[in-house]
């Protein structure tokens, strides 16, 4: 039996897998778009305006007034420059800025103004350098040591991340923690994903990822909200970053994905969730060997050189060889062959798997909404 037809017999889209799709997309997708898109917050401009020689100050004995049209006598300041002496100069003296309607933000923390604007966009342009970085390693290490694990312990970090950008004591030391946030940020993105395809059979993916960009919208239009009431881009940075620290509480509530327990050799765990998610669903679960459905009950090797479409979906790390009967039970015993010796140059082995690979990796660069 393969794990679809496993699926299949239990209800392949019961409250054991919306459970399970629900939990993880409320956690790594929408507070997840948070972090992508709150630059738009922690790094708006207030209005602001060039603070006069103090010289001038003086002589005018005047203060500025809260409407931002300069002297309280009609006298206008420009943003970047002043006058001085019928020249125009820098504003070596500062900058003025509004508390209305974004309250402090990283751009009047440290005067991202001006000559010093790109600097914000340089901020975001780091974070998705981060996204970049992780998408390379996360999905190998997913492969290794599990969905489950990777997928928590990434939010974990993030979380970490996230209330130690909010304490950064200088513009530097904010980026290198953009750049590491976007890191994590892959470690549960991509996990996400393959678990959302691996727990669903083919016929009940495309309504599960569609419930994923959902979640995904979600956040992006709650961040608003959250912006709304939070001023202060230090306590928004935290309100964002605190449930990241909460979320491995539920890791012993959702179980590993069944796929890659096969995809190991674990068996027997991919029967204990199988039957947890049959109790859930109201069915039962009939213990039976199961198969990969890639390979079903034929040998594959890898090629080196894939000439069809359906080289290519066999070229793997992991092929299920089928051995001779149990002779106590009758049933097919499955053995998991692992190939040790593959590797990230595998996605580059012949002409037409490097041309589906610049592909995937062209479309997911273009159309990813984090970049």
């Amino acid at each position: 039996m393969t794990l679809d037809e496993a699926f299949r017999s239990i209800g392949d889209h019961g409250r054991g897998q919306l459970l399970i799709l629900i939990l993880i997309c409320s956690m790594g997708q929408l507070p997840a778009s948070w972090h992508i898109f709150a630059v738009v917050f922690l790094g708006a401009i207030p209005d602001h305006y060039c603070n006069p020689p103090y010289e001038e100050l003086e002589d005018r004995n005047s203060t500025f007034g809260n409407t931002f049209n300069g002297w309280n006598d009609g006298t206008m300041y420009q943003k970047c420059e002043h006058q001085v002496n019928n020249q125009t100069d820098m504003c070596y003296n500062g900058w003025t800025y509004s508390s209305e309607p974004y309250g402090t933000t990283i751009v009047s923390q440290w005067d991202l103004v001006c000559d010093r604007a790109s600097l914000v966009e340089f901020s975001q342009s780091v974070l998705i350098i981060g996204v970049t970085v992780g998408s390379i390693g996360f999905g190998y290490l997913a492969d290794r040591y599990g969905r489950r694990q990777i997928f928590f312990l990434s939010l974990f970090v993030q979380g970490i991340l996230g209330c130690l950008e909010a304490t950064s004591t200088s513009f530097v030391f904010f980026v290198i923690v953009r750049l590491f946030m976007g890191i994590a940020d892959q470690g549960y993105e991509l996990t996400l994903y393959a678990m959302v395809s691996e727990w669903f059979t083919p016929r009940c993916r495309p309504f599960a990822f569609l419930c994923l960009f959902f979640f995904w919208a979600g956040g992006i239009m709650t961040l608003p909200i959250l912006a709304y009431f939070i001023r202060n881009w230090r306590s928004l940075q935290l309100a964002m970053s605190i449930p990241f620290l909460f979320f491995p509480l539920l890791y012993w509530v959702i179980p590993e994905s069944p796929r890659w327990l096969l995809s190991v050799g674990r068996q027997e765990e991919a029967h204990r969730v199988l039957r947890k998610i049959a109790k859930l669903n109201g069915r039962d679960y009939v213990e039976i060997s199961l198969e990969s459905n890639a390979h079903n009950t034929d040998k594959t090797e890898v090629k080196e050189k894939p000439e069809t479409n359906k080289d290519i979906v066999e070229e793997t790390t992991n092929f299920v060889e089928p051995s001779k009967e149990n002779p106590s039970s009758g049933a097919p015993e499955v053995k998991v062959k692992s190939n040790n010796g593959a590797s990230y140059l595998d996605l580059f082995r012949g002409y037409r798997m490097t041309m589906v690979s610049i592909v995937i990796f062209a479309i997911w660069d273009d159309l990813n909404p984090s970049t």
